[in-house]
């Protein structure tokens, strides 16, 4: 009888054994899961993070039935990109791509559109405009009297897009060396970008048939 205790406590104890490295592996193994599963995530926030962080500079506004879409930012500055502002001329500033500022317009509506595109001078600006030179391309082509002199702040009046249409325009600022002047060396520049939709007399009073 006593051989068969001790046979039955051996058992016992060879089952503990066999549990206890049972759950020690399976407690390695979800151990394992969780670290991959951490890594995973914190992989996929840091993309997200990433991700959101290349496209926060991108500004959508929307007027009526037009998006305006800020592709790298409405804003220009020198304080930002100030090798975008160094004195040049047309030549040089038109292989200074990166220099371009991006705006598209969407309309979304089932009826033609029509909109402004201004350039305005930021509260900091202190520079004559007269001394900076604006570029305008539209769909990659630039456009007739261009470029011209910053103080013209209307760069399309009154412009037309089709229905469910897109434009897309490349607005480039630089300065003149022809007429920049030693007095004008640590001042700042800051101009805006801003797209409207504009409302026509004849479409808020309509031609009545007689």
């Amino acid at each position: 009888m006593l051989i068969y205790k001790y046979r039955i406590k051996y058992g016992d104890n060879m089952k503990e054994k066999k549990v206890g490295t049972i759950l020690k592996n399976e407690t390695k193994v979800i151990a394992y899961v969780v670290i991959c599963l951490v890594i995973i995530v914190l992989g996929v926030s840091y993309a997200l993070f990433f991700e959101v962080k290349g496209n926060e500079k991108n500004q959508i506004v929307k007027a009526g039935t037009l998006e305006f879409t800020y592709v790298n930012g409405s804003q220009l500055t020198s304080k930002d990109n100030a090798d975008c502002f160094i004195p040049m001329t047309l030549e040089q500033a038109k292989n200074r791509s990166e220099c371009e500022y991006k705006v598209g317009i969407h309309n979304s509506g089932t009826l033609p559109g029509n909109y402004n595109l201004k350039l305005v001078a930021g509260s900091t600006n202190n520079v004559d405009l007269s001394k900076l030179k604006v570029i305008l391309k539209k769909d990659g082509v630039i456009e007739k009297d261009y470029p011209k002199p910053a103080t013209t702040s209307i760069l399309v009046e009154n412009a037309k897009i089709g229905a469910d249409k897109d434009i897309n325009y490349t607005v480039q600022v630089y300065v003149d060396d022809a007429l920049i002047e030693d007095t004008d060396d640590g001042k700042n520049i800051e101009l805006i970008i801003d797209g409207d939709a504009v409302v026509n007399d004849e479409e808020l009073n309509p031609a009545v048939p007689e």
